[in-house]
């Protein structure tokens, strides 16, 4: 009887590793996937990549899942009055802030992008909705869409130089740097326009006269754009810190 008991016992417990190791896998393919599908408008929003997201989801999905939240519901059902149920809770998400931390602290775990132009968004998510949607063949033009905006993505060209005479901004980029005379509350602004533009850091900033800047880009009241080929867009509509990737698409034609 010994025998079989520890028979059935290495049994079930390879079937309980098999499940686990199953569950996880699910949810990293899970995570992956979700990823990958709100990516670009991810990026086109904040500017930003982690490609340690999925990683650290497979270990914090469970975590809160399995005992944050059903401790913290035992907390407020018992209205905090078990003393080691609450530093049980505290001890947990403590432990997940300090495993959160350090993922944030890998390399790669922070990658600035450019934004992408909203038409390309466009592109990539309407190639990503035939990809999943279509069972027929008709699933590789999905493909053939995405990766055509992703292409286009890639040779996007970013102005040089952006001029907003209200503000009594500029900011230009020279050998990879990004420079801006903006200072105080003009930094907000400045700040997005550097992540739409792909850069990370701190911009440096220069002192320049501002009568010193010709009246044809004084002109526009909400500033323009200029390519390096000497193209200028005007804005038709003021830019705002918390307006991610309008330059992109507010100019006039």
């Amino acid at each position: 009887m010994n025998a079989l008991e520890i028979f059935l016992k290495k049994i079930y417990s390879k079937r309980l590793i098999v499940r686990i190791m199953i569950y996880l896998l699910s949810s990293l393919i899970t995570t992956i996937i979700a990823t990958i599908a709100t990516t670009p408008i991810s990026i086109a929003t904040f500017n930003r990549l982690s490609l340690c997201g999925a990683v650290g989801n497979v270990v914090t999905i469970p975590i809160v899942s399995f005992f944050i939240v059903p401790i913290g519901l035992l907390c407020l059902v018992t209205l905090g009055n078990i003393a080691w149920l609450l530093n049980l809770f505290s001890f947990c998400v403590n432990e997940l802030v300090t495993f959160l931390t350090f993922c944030s602290n890998l390399p790669y775990s922070d990658i600035t992008i450019k934004s992408p132009h909203v038409n390309t968004v466009y592109i990539i998510i309407m190639g990503g909705i035939i990809l999943c949607l279509c069972k027929t063949k008709l699933r590789h033009v999905g493909t053939c869409l995405s990766a055509i905006g992703f292409v286009i993505w890639n040779f996007e060209q970013n102005p040089v130089c952006i001029i907003l005479p209200e503000q009594q901004i500029i900011c230009f980029v020279q050998d990879e740097k990004f420079y801006t005379t903006a200072k105080g509350k003009g930094r907000n602004l400045v700040s997005s326009i550097q992540r739409n533009l792909g850069f990370s850091g701190r911009a440096k900033r220069f002192q320049l006269d501002w009568t010193s800047i010709p009246q044809e880009f004084k002109r526009h009241p909400q500033g323009c754009f200029i390519w390096k080929n000497g193209t200028v867009k005007t804005l038709t509509v003021p830019l705002h810190p918390y307006a991610p990737a309008q330059y992109t698409c507010a100019y006039s034609k």
